[in-house]
């Protein structure tokens, strides 16, 4: 499992397969950064990461494998997914406009894991 921090990208992906993942990210309104440059997801690639999609009111989770570009993500076919009105299995069917953010959630951290971080990180500014 790969981590990374507050990753956003966009895709013009329709229907439901793999995704193809902008490779300049999107920029933060706030201060203008970019969240998610290339180097960044080539860091993260052919591996495992959590993914979250949001396509127009709908949206979905699940875990998927990033290729060796970092650039396509393979979705899990048993994602979880809201469809307006109800939540089901299955992949959520794209709009062409959908948006990627690539985070941990809770099940990925282990109170170890969790340690071990945080121990590397002493002295490093978490926030």
């Amino acid at each position: 499992m790969a981590f990374a921090s507050r990753i956003k990208v966009t895709t013009a992906t329709t229907g439901t397969g793999s995704l193809t993942l902008s490779a300049t990210g999107v920029r933060d309104s706030t201060n203008g950064d970019f969240l998610a440059p290339a180097e960044i997801l080539s860091q993260l690639a052919s591996r495992v990461i959590t993914y979250y999609i949001t396509s127009g009111a709908n949206w979905a989770v699940g875990k998927g494998l990033l290729s060796s570009d970092g650039l396509t993500l393979t979705r899990d076919p048993n994602e979880c997914r809201w469809n307006g009105s109800t939540f089901a299995a299955g992949l959520l069917s794209l709009t062409g406009a959908s948006t990627v953010f690539i985070a941990p959630d809770s099940s990925d951290l282990s109170a170890s894991d969790l340690g071990r971080t945080l121990a590397a990180r002493v002295g490093a500014h978490l926030c």
